[in-house]
């Protein structure tokens, strides 16, 4: 079994990996599980706003450790 996710910021707010991942384990009980991540984007590549910042900060709980203020209201 194969799968690829795609988790922007979008994906990470509504926890696409992780239910992803639940389901796989649901559908093939003698799932041997292994994860490899691509490249990701960077605050070098573009910045967020807030709404980016409070939706992911629901799934991701250490998320200021991953954010860096570029302009007030961006990171």
């Amino acid at each position: 079994m194969i799968a690829a996710v795609h988790a922007g910021w979008r994906g990470v707010a509504s926890k696409i990996v992780v239910r992803t991942v639940e389901e796989m384990r649901e559908q093939f009980s003698d799932l041997d599980l292994r994860i490899a991540m691509g490249p990701a984007m960077a605050a070098s590549c573009y910045e967020v706003g807030e709404e980016v910042v409070v939706n992911c900060g629901k799934t991701v709980s250490d998320i200021a450790a991953y954010l860096h203020p570029t302009r007030p209201g961006h990171h």
